[in-house]
């Protein structure tokens, strides 16, 4: 599954994206989530952000991906929808971010039960 929007230039400005294997993972193992985002990093100036958990075996899980333009509530916002869109509405019991006060606030927003 990829999910984008773009300016009415047509310029992506935000993609998620993740495959069925990231579903099955995120169904077992999605109580827990992790999101991290890594600055600036590609050609694109875009954030990468990665979803990630923990198994049975305590190895990392990808439960998807993610650039994304900026650190604004909106943004998060829009990612978080899509995300939850992607694993049928499965919320996470926990959060694990970097504390950042957008995503703190998207958090809210979308995950409504889960802890931060």
């Amino acid at each position: 599954m990829a999910r984008y929007s773009a300016t009415d230039e047509g310029r992506l400005t935000n993609l998620f994206w993740a495959d069925g294997i990231c579903r099955a993972d995120y169904q077992c193992f999605g109580d827990v989530l992790a999101f991290d985002t890594i600055y600036w990093k590609n050609k694109y100036r875009r954030l990468l952000v990665i979803f990630s958990g923990c198994n049975h075996y305590h190895q990392t899980c990808i439960f998807g991906f993610a650039l994304v333009e900026d650190e604004r509530t909106t943004t998060y916002t829009w990612l978080l929808q899509n995300f939850l869109e992607f694993t049928m509405n499965k919320s996470p019991s926990v959060v694990v971010t970097d504390g950042d006060e957008a995503l703190k606030a998207a958090i809210r927003e979308i995950f409504l039960a889960a802890t931060h």
